[in-house]
């Protein structure tokens, strides 16, 4: 963008304070300051034209670079503005340039004066943008700074969101890992009181292993002793049968002996004894 100075030096041309700064005698016709060129030159007109065109086509061309864009002093320049109608403000009459009226006493001045009037619309609209610009930048510069302000609050915003997440994000990893340590805890104390267990069972095996023994050796030796009380009484049972029947045999035989002796005392005749 042009620095607002050389905008303000542009569209000063046209004001009535430069107008008598530079001695315009309006009596005398406004005689233009003219360069002495060969208007019908065609050279003179291409290079001429090459050059508006190179400046028309700068940014920073429409009230600064008038001056250069144009091939008229600033003299010149200042008629022309009166001429055109740009220099509303002045206080006395000028009469409108037409190219028409131009073109019937030199066809070349004519087209000139046509590149001229299309020159100074253009910077004639640039010149009413800018002060439109002018009144208007209050309240875009508001509108702005209202729209960074949002800008600078949603983004506050989102940075806030995104560590409020990020702290939430955190406290569940912590309680993430808090809960896996008591489980890993949780487990080796039961693999613990497992080994304990196993440890216990073993040794309660190992103490009822001996202890069977023990009653097995025991066992064996009651069996002996059992079987040793009842080949004794066995023993004694056969004693006690044999007695038996030796007391029987005597009393079988003293029964025989006692009917034998009856029937030979009977064969005899004798008297029974009694």
């Amino acid at each position: 963008m042009v620095p607002w100075d050389d905008r303000e030096k542009g569209a000063g041309l046209a004001d009535p304070d430069i107008l008598s700064d530079l001695d315009l005698d309006l009596d005398e016709g406004l005689g233009l300051d003219l360069e002495e060129v060969d208007l019908d030159s065609p050279s003179w007109r291409m290079a001429t034209w090459e050059a508006a065109q190179e400046l028309l086509q700068s940014r920073a061309f429409p009230l600064p670079m008038l001056p250069g864009a144009l091939p008229l002093g600033r003299r010149a320049l200042a008629v022309l503005r009166c001429r055109t109608g740009s220099a509303d403000d002045m206080d006395f009459y000028v009469p409108q340039l037409r190219t028409q009226d131009v073109a019937r006493h030199n066809a070349s001045a004519g087209r000139l004066a046509e590149w001229l009037l299309g020159v100074e619309a253009h910077c004639r609209a640039a010149h009413e943008l800018d002060a439109a610009w002018a009144w208007e930048w209050p309240g875009a510069a508001q509108r702005r700074a209202a729209a960074l302000a949002g800008a600078d609050a949603g983004a506050g915003d989102e940075q806030m969101r995104e560590a409020v997440a990020q702290i939430l994000e955190a406290r569940r990893a912590a309680a993430l890992e808090a809960a896996e340590a008591e489980a890993q805890v949780r487990a080796a104390a039961e693999a613990a009181e497992a080994a304990q267990a196993a440890a216990a069972a073993v040794v309660a095996a190992g103490a009822a292993g001996a202890r069977g023994g023990e009653a097995d050796e025991g066992g064996v030796g009651d069996a002996r002793s059992g079987l040793s009380d009842a080949g004794e009484e066995d023993e004694e049972v056969e004693e006690e049968e044999g007695e038996g029947e030796g007391v029987k045999g005597g009393w079988e035989e003293g029964n025989r002996g006692e009917a034998d002796g009856r029937v030979r005392r009977e064969g005899s005749g004798a008297a029974p004894e009694a």
